[in-house]
């Protein structure tokens, strides 16, 4: 698995935590809790998926590119190794 893919879950873990509390938060009784408060808190919590989102794109954007360009890297030197060997 590559670096990448390893820090995207990562963050993956974080957004699914603050959907589930904030899924919990909407489900307290109405009755019992200040609406006025859950709905701030919400607010509060789809803000902070936003940023966590944009975080997520800014470190795992260049990471993947340039595993992708290490990987191909690869794969060219790769196919030069297999042509130099059938030389011999």
């Amino acid at each position: 698995m590559r670096r990448s893919d390893k820090i995207s879950a990562q963050f993956d873990i974080v957004q699914n935590y603050l959907d589930l509390v904030d899924h919990e938060l909407q489900k307290l009784p109405v009755e019992f809790v200040c609406q006025a408060s859950v709905y701030s808190i919400h607010n509060k919590i789809c803000n902070l998926l936003e940023e966590i989102e944009e975080l997520h794109y800014e470190t795992c954007a260049p990471l993947e590119a340039a595993e992708d360009e290490r990987d191909e890297e690869i794969r060219v030197l790769e196919r030069r190794l297999a042509e130099l060997k059938s030389m011999g």
